[in-house]
């Protein structure tokens, strides 16, 4: 768990105590809650103002990132500095067990629809030939390697732009569907690349359906809650503090989740190429989720435009366009942060295994 902290102008205050009285009680209430729900690695920013000696001299906010794309804000007053952080965390724990719960729930559900899902391509499958069923288990079996490297890829960028959960779905969930998906809906005399493209193509579906779950969960608003205050009324109170509590997460990718080999295969870059590599895949996940993922199924699946339009469900102009923005966009970062940005493919570092 990291703390930030930031402390508006106001009287003086001892920071070092405020910063340990807080941290002593995030970590004795708050850290214990996260472990073991794939929010570890979550982080709290704290805004502290004081102001005279009334009654509600002492002012604490914390904001805290809890997965999927989620931030929860407490905020409590006092004249006294334990009794305001009190507040403050006890206020913070109440919303993140109720994030919890829900979010258990949510993950119940979606468990529970996507049974029901596989049991419907199984009941399907038992009704097709037994010859076409065995020749369609033989060619998926042969792409299953190049299948979970796509969905771990995938998944990671998910999960790490806070679209899906830390721990769900797997990768073997995904794969598990897929592979049903495509099975049940065989057609006899496809060859192993067109069965990898419709297995592409599937991939997004079953992972666009668990961001839509997540997104449509998320933007529900518990009935135990207060109604938010006016619009007018929000602005004025944060006057003054905007550029104070601006927050976002910083997750970060790992290399070993994006490239196409094994951890075992990646040979030893130097600090520039893995601060290189880092940046990119920084960059990567800032991308519009269709532009990065047009860039990479070109790049790093070597799939020609024209195929991506069945896969991705756009026109070729789309397509093109998407990898000429998302192109651009990487290699002027680059650039701008002192990076050369190398010649033909943009991603091949990340194709053939990592850095040279």
């Amino acid at each position: 768990m990291k703390l930030s902290f930031t402390f508006l102008k106001s009287d003086p205050v001892d920071r070092k105590h405020i910063e340990t009285e807080l941290e002593n009680r995030v970590n004795r209430h708050i850290v214990p809650r996260l472990t073991g729900i794939g929010a570890e690695r979550s982080e709290i920013a704290a805004v502290i103002r004081k102001r005279g000696n009334d009654r509600d001299a002492y002012r604490i906010k914390l904001r805290m990132h809890v997965p999927p794309k989620t931030i929860l804000v407490s905020e409590s007053s006092a004249e006294n500095l334990e009794i305001a952080i009190d507040g403050a965390v006890k206020a913070l724990l109440r919303k993140v067990n109720n994030h919890t719960d829900r979010v258990r729930r949510q993950e119940s559900h979606k468990r529970q629809t996507r049974l029901s899902r596989l049991e419907n391509y199984r009941a399907h499958r038992n009704t097709l030939p037994t010859g076409g069923v065995n020749d369609a288990s033989a060619l998926t079996d042969t792409l299953l390697p190049r299948l979970e490297r796509a969905v771990k890829r995938e998944l990671a960028f998910l999960h790490s732009q806070g679209d899906l959960p830390p721990d769900y779905p797997t990768v073997q969930d995904v794969v598990d569907e897929i592979v049903a998906a495509l099975i049940a809906d065989w057609e006899t005399g496809i060859d192993s690349h067109a069965a990898y493209l419709r297995m592409l193509k599937e991939m997004h579906r079953v992972l666009d359906k668990e961001v839509q779950a997540s997104m449509t969960f998320g933007e529900m608003v518990p009935l135990e809650e207060p109604v938010s205050l006016d619009p007018a009324d929000q602005t004025e109170s944060m006057v003054g503090e905007e550029f104070y509590e601006f927050w976002q997460p910083d997750e970060l990718l790992r290399i070993e989740d994006v490239i196409a080999g094994a951890a075992s295969e990646t040979p030893a870059a130097s600090a520039r190429d893995d601060q290189k590599a880092g940046y990119t895949l920084r960059l990567l996940k800032d991308l519009p989720i269709a532009w990065r993922r047009t860039l990479m199924l070109h790049e790093l699946e070597d799939i020609a435009e024209e195929e991506l339009t069945r896969i991705l469900g756009v026109d070729l102009p789309t397509v093109s366009s998407r990898i000429t923005h998302a192109d651009h966009y990487i290699r002027e970062r680059l650039m701008e942060a002192g990076f050369e940005a190398r010649t033909g493919s943009l991603l091949s570092d990340f194709r053939n295994g990592g850095p040279e």
